[in-house]
């Protein structure tokens, strides 16, 4: 019976899928469906892979895995149902009782052309910098895989990147992130692709940036807030009315296909050395999770005496440094695992860390507050009444910027990470206010 188990998991997980779909007034890209939908191609990448992997889960492993969905869903359901606060202020904003238009956003043209050539610079010194730290070495490949061996992600002792370099890093992610959801917002709003097609070239920069650094992860969530994106100023221009069609399925499955094949193609290019085929590589990435984390709670790691340490683990981070407390400085990736003679890597889904930290009550109170917080920020978008005179929403950047961790969750926990690391969100925001106070609330002639 145990053999058979994954199929148990996957029909479980299509019905909570199911009923976050109806609960969720049948919204596609409601955060709870996501999160359910990633957790069962996740179970069927898995499922690929049973004989090769000797896949055998146990039933506490389902137990945790639909004791957080189920968790998720009715954190979702909450969040979703809480009440929306607006304000007003004397500003150029205005409080309309229709839902929210979609208009075309201006954007100054040279400003946006300075920060292009700025965009461009970082990833000249960002290679630069892999050069200088790994030398002459023949082939790409070789290049990214000397680098991904001394990375700062895996050895704190390693050499710092430049703090100039890293803050041009952060202003290249605003620039992507914010000039994406302005070009894809005035494609919607005017139907005029050519006009803005500047808008993506950071994003373009910035996917090479991330290569450069002989990583993926920031990319594939960069994908992930090109996909919300599309879908919110979509539905917005509709007013939320817009049903998901065939048309729309198929582009979104087109969409996921590329993605797929770009993932196989790209390990070369951030050094990885794995030769596997295409289906196998990519079904080990997504689906190593559900087995990896069967191994665990069959083995589970010694708990740790620092509190949260997986689940807060940049905030501890970063607290260690500052009071100089060596314990708390620490890699957060974690434990690699064979399974069956391969190795599956070190990926075991956002429900390790909440059950590693926290036991099971952590898996259901971190799961239900992750799905209350996205819920609601979608809940808010969905609802919004107050138009910009500009036509920019910050709720839309805020969204991008948090909600792709959702594509993620079957994966790793990047929610927590990202909400308790202060310090980046600080300056990510100012950034990002300052940069758009240049490219938006100008009224300069010159504009696209």
């Amino acid at each position: 019976m145990e053999g058979k188990m994954i199929y148990l998991l996957l029909l479980l997980i299509i019905m909570l899928f199911l009923l976050a779909f109806f609960t969720s007034k049948e919204d596609i890209l409601a955060p709870s469906v996501i999160v359910c939908l990633m957790w069962m191609f996740s179970t069927i990448c898995a499922i690929y892979n049973v004989d090769n992997w000797g896949v055998n889960l146990h039933s506490n492993t389902i137990e945790v895995i639909v004791i957080g969905l189920l968790s998720f869903i009715v954190g979702g359901w909450i969040g979703s149902n809480m009440p929306t606060i607006t304000y007003c202020k004397k500003t150029k904003r205005k409080v309309s009782k229709e839902r929210a238009k979609l208009s075309v956003i201006s954007v100054w043209k040279p400003v946006l052309i300075f920060l292009i050539i700025i965009n461009c610079l970082t990833v000249a010194l960002q290679l630069k910098w892999v050069l200088s730290q790994v030398g002459s070495i023949s082939t790409w490949s070789e290049t990214m895989t000397a680098y991904r061996s001394g990375s700062s992600s895996w050895n704190t002792d390693s050499v710092s990147k430049p703090s100039m370099l890293s803050n041009m890093e952060i202003l290249l992610q605003i620039t992507a992130y914010m000039m994406t959801y302005i070009g894809i917002n005035n494609i919607f709003a005017e139907k005029k692709i050519k006009r803005n097609l500047l808008c993506f070239i950071p994003g373009i920069l910035f996917a090479v940036d991330k290569i450069f650094n002989a990583g993926r992860g920031d990319i594939l969530l960069y994908i992930g807030a090109i996909m919300l994106t599309v879908y919110i100023c979509m539905q917005t221009k509709y007013e939320w009315r817009k049903q998901i069609s065939r048309k729309y399925i198929k582009y979104m499955l087109i969409a996921v296909v590329l993605v797929t094949v770009l993932f196989s193609v790209s390990r070369s290019w951030v050094g990885r050395t794995n030769e596997s085929g295409m289906l196998e590589y990519v079904t080990t990435y997504a689906g190593g999770s559900i087995q990896l984390f069967d191994l665990y709670m069959q083995d589970p790691e010694t708990p740790s005496n620092i509190f949260g340490k997986e689940t807060f683990h940049t905030l501890i981070n970063y607290l260690g440094k500052k009071l100089n407390h060596p314990e708390w400085q620490y890699i957060a990736h974690l434990e690699f695992r064979y399974s069956n003679g391969v190795n599956l890597g070190n990926v075991y889904g956002a429900f390790r860390y909440y059950l590693y930290d926290f036991g099971l009550t952590g898996v259901i109170v971190l799961s239900c507050l992750a799905a209350v917080f996205y819920s609601y920020m979608y809940r808010h978008i969905q609802t919004m009444k107050l138009t910009s005179a500009d036509g920019f929403s910050w709720k839309v950047l805020v969204y991008m910027y948090f909600a792709p961790s959702l594509f993620m969750f079957s994966i790793a926990d990047y929610t927590y990470a990202l909400l308790f690391n202060f310090v980046a969100l600080i300056k990510w925001f100012v950034l990002a206010w300052f940069i758009k106070r240049l490219l938006v609330n100008r009224n300069f002639p010159v504009k696209i």
